[in-house]
């Protein structure tokens, strides 16, 4: 399955001024949206990736020290999102919405 979309950010707005970059998906009619986001912590560059949906897990790479090059975070963080957002898509949104099925199971034996 491919999925297409356009990293539209540049490396100023994405790296430097930490703006999200959302991307939105219907996935069986429902509008699935994943946001990507880099920020400095500790002195390194760490990129987020998180669904919107419910019960989504959230990745948290490590790109480099905070002195590298605003290009080549960029560049990095971009093989990360093209890589883990279609994972997201096909693994983890599937994966959420069995874990609220079963959560709803408990729930109602647990009345």
């Amino acid at each position: 399955m491919q999925f297409d979309f356009d990293f539209n950010l540049t490396p100023k707005e994405f790296i430097t001024n930490g703006q999200k970059f959302i991307v939105q998906f219907n996935f069986n009619d429902v509008k699935v949206s994943i946001v990507s986001h880099v920020k400095i912590e500790d002195n390194i560059y760490n990129l987020y990736i998180k669904g919107t949906y419910q019960r989504s897990s959230e990745l948290k790479a490590g790109l480099c020290p905070a002195n590298y090059n605003v290009k080549d975070v960029y560049n990095m963080a971009s093989i990360f999102i093209e890589k883990y957002i279609p994972m997201f898509l096909t693994e983890d949104y599937p994966n959420s919405l069995k874990k609220i099925a079963k959560d709803k199971e408990k729930m109602k034996h647990a009345v």
